[in-house]
């Protein structure tokens, strides 16, 4: 149970049987219900898997199958910022600005199959399947501030429908040999994605209302004008995305000198084949369909037998940005933009001293810059380059203290941009640090019962692409207690937790692309009281 009356049940039920236990069967089920810390605000989750496995002395073989429908009711969304000179102040954690008649449901289907199967003892094969088919309908009505001091905007009905298909599939084989002194742990796979994104949407952003970030007016559900814009039928949302990607991949992790330095080379050649296909007529778009060989290569030195120093580079194709927005809504909404080449660099060091554990590391990624043109088109101009050290520790601190924490410093730069006014400034929602540690500690005196508590801070960001609209950084405290004791034979687990202990009002983020960015609002306090008992 926790704040706003919602409840939630789930079991967990797992056996294996027949001889050596060598089969089993797992099912999981959930159900939860009721409101959440946000006024009005209503989440409803249903969750089914079953799980099966069966293996003898070489052969490994596993099924899952699951479903889910998640239903949102009155779920406050993003606010948009517009004409404003500074970020409005956040309203009361609980405020909700939803209308009555908004919601998001998905539903969704998936499942895997795998087999693995040891030839030797020096080299096993594997094959892998899984499908994803998911529809989401929604209804909203995104609040777009135009006045930071007083909180006056607007909003306006958008609704959309969307039906996804996945399928995705993998083959390979791993070994390991020697040649002389030098170990060698090598793969081979080849895999496939297959997925299609059907969608259609209807706006009315002529027919606006009024309302308030600090003071919501809430009003019946409009229809839509005859003014309104649409994309395909929300009744049967049409096709307008097709990807394909294969990709075949070689790798080898050589060790050296007693495994004390570890060496890893591969490729991998991938081909990326993109369809977009026009919103109410189908027309096809371009065809993206190109191939590329990435490399990768890592290393790792263990300079000690508590310190290793690491460093990786990693290149491959992955897939654009969607075109997504509401203010304004781009022509080419729910385009897929065309493939890039990620690059990833990182140097690190760990050091373990066996109840305790420290990493610190420096690190480099780039991707293309998304934004809404002069012209309504979501497209892609420049680059966001972002740089960072990231550090993170956890063990014990004595047999009864254990801490887990880490702090995140990032330096993130719009570059190529064509204009003085964005290139070099910060990216849009990336903030300059974030920093975390959580402390649980098992209370001597009393057997089974543990306090914890965790503190997140993030630093300052921005909700535009020229840094004129200044996010403050935020600080949250939660804190918890649990409790386990036995209960005949079984183990009985009591928990209860605060979330924003003190309420605190912030901005938890913001984001978007440089034609549209918005503001996340932080949770409420919130409550949670659970209880789990193992059979």
């Amino acid at each position: 149970m926790s704040s706003g009356g919602n409840k939630s049940l789930a079991a967990d039920v797992g056996r294996r049987f027949g001889p050596d236990n060598n089969a089993g069967i797992r099912v999981n089920a959930a159900v939860r219900d009721g409101g959440t810390g946000v006024n009005y605000e209503d989440a409803e989750l249903g969750l089914f898997s079953i799980g099966l496995d069966w293996h003898n002395d070489k052969t490994r073989l596993s099924a899952d199958l699951g479903y889910q429908d998640n239903q949102l009711e009155q779920t406050r969304t993003n606010v948009r910022l517009s004409g404003v000179s500074a970020v409005p102040k956040a309203p009361n954690p609980k405020t909700n600005w939803a209308q009555p008649w908004s919601y998001s449901n998905e539903r969704d289907l998936f499942g895997t199959l795998r087999g693995e199967y040891d030839f030797n003892s020096t080299v096993t094969g594997w094959a892998a399947w899984g499908f994803r088919k998911s529809d989401e309908a929604n209804s909203l009505a995104n609040l777009t501030v135009s006045n930071s001091d007083t909180g006056a905007g607007s909003f306006y009905r958008f609704d959309n429908t969307r039906e996804d298909s996945v399928n995705t599939g993998e083959v390979g084989l791993r070994g390991s040999f020697y040649t002389g002194p030098v170990g060698h742990e090598w793969v081979v796979s080849a895999s496939y994605f297959e997925g299609e994104k059907k969608n259609a949407y209807t706006f009315d952003s002529g027919n606006s209302f009024t309302t308030n970030l600090y003071n919501p007016q809430y009003i019946a559900r409009p229809a839509f004008s005859a003014g309104a814009a649409s994309g395909n039928s929300l009744s049967s949302p049409a096709l307008t995305n097709r990807t394909g990607l294969r990709s075949f991949a070689v790798g080898d992790t050589l060790s050296l000198f007693d495994d004390a330095l570890l060496v890893t080379l591969g490729a991998r050649h991938q081909t990326f084949k993109l369809e977009n296909f026009a919103y109410n007529t189908g027309l096809a778009q371009p065809v993206y369909d190109k191939s590329r060989i990435s490399p990768m290569a890592g290393v790792v030195y263990k300079a000690t037998e508590e310190l290793s120093v690491y460093g990786n580079y990693i290149e491959g194709l992955t897939q654009g940005d969607t075109a997504s927005g509401s203010s304004p809504v781009p022509d080419n909404l729910g385009e897929i933009l065309d493939p890039y080449v990620s690059k990833q660099k990182e140097i690190g060091l760990k050091y373990d001293w066996g109840n305790f554990a420290a990493n610190a590391a420096v690190f480099s990624t780039s991707q293309p810059r998304s934004l809404v043109n002069g012209d309504n088109v979501f497209t892609s101009q420049g680059e966001n380059r972002h740089r960072g050290l990231e550090t993170s520790f956890q063990g014990e601190v004595t047999p009864d203290i254990r801490v887990l924490g880490g702090v995140t410093w990032l330096d993130a730069k719009q570059k190529s941009t064509g204009s003085s006014t964005t290139d070099g400034k910060d990216v849009i929602g990336v903030p300059n640090y974030m920093a975390n540690v959580g402390v649980e500690w098992d209370l001597p005196s009393v057997q089974g019962l543990t306090f914890d508590s965790r503190v997140i801070h993030t630093g300052r960001s921005y909700a535009d692409a020229s840094n004129e609209l200044e996010v403050k950084g935020w600080t949250r405290l939660d804190i918890g207690v649990r409790y386990l004791m036995d209960v005949g034979d079984n183990l009985l687990t009591i928990r209860a937790r605060v979330d924003n202990v003190t309420n605190s009002a912030y901005w938890a983020s913001s984001g978007g692309n440089p034609g549209s960015g918005y503001l996340v609002a932080g949770s409420p306090r919130t409550f949670t009281l659970s209880t789990a008992i193992d059979f």
